[in-house]
């Protein structure tokens, strides 16, 4: 297993590297955008099934676009995605200070981004996988390719059910704690 954990970063690091500075640039864009924006934040509560349904959806999104589209539209959803999160930080700026905002999205973050870059490199390998798979018919160079797709699909269920778990069980419980 360790091995397999090993190759899975050897074979994603440049797309998940790319891909984050990608959603960090679209984040400090989004920042900047509603500086001078008046942007409406709802406090609205959630289940840890509707958080975890929405993070699949967006995983499963960026895994299908990049698999239809080489790579292209799962990189523009990350990026759609943090640019939406820059506008989210920049308007919680002002409305509840930084201490609040990052306590309402850092313990979560991690996780989440982890997964959502990995259904990003997922995307990118998926199109040759499925190539590979249906068209050449090479089984003995795709098991490999399949144990290592497969393994990745694992653990970005787990992270975003780790990312939804934590988010509704430290994540609004700190923002109750020190809001209230």
């Amino acid at each position: 297993m360790k091995l397999l954990l090993i190759e899975i970063y050897r074979r994603y690091y440049i797309i998940i590297f790319s891909s984050f500075l990608l959603f960090m640039a679209s984040s400090i864009i989004g920042f900047i955008f509603s500086l001078d924006r008046e942007i409406l934040l709802y406090n609205v509560k959630l289940t840890l099934l509707d958080i975890l349904i929405n993070n699949l959806g967006v995983g499963l999104l960026i895994i299908l676009l990049g698999i239809f589209t080489f790579g292209i539209g799962g990189i523009l959803v990350v990026i759609v995605n943090g640019f939406f999160l820059g506008l989210t930080i920049s308007s919680s700026f002002k409305i509840y200070g930084i201490e609040l905002t990052f306590l309402g999205i850092l313990p979560h973050f991690v996780p989440e981004i982890l997964a959502t870059l990995l259904c990003c490199s997922v995307g990118f390998e998926g199109r040759k996988l499925l190539e590979e798979n249906f068209f050449k018919n090479n089984n003995n160079l795709t098991l490999s390719k399949n144990k290592i797709i497969t393994t990745t699909l694992l653990i970005i269920l787990i992270l975003y059910i780790l990312a939804a778990l934590i988010e509704i069980n430290i994540s609004y419980r700190l923002l109750r704690w020190f809001y209230e």
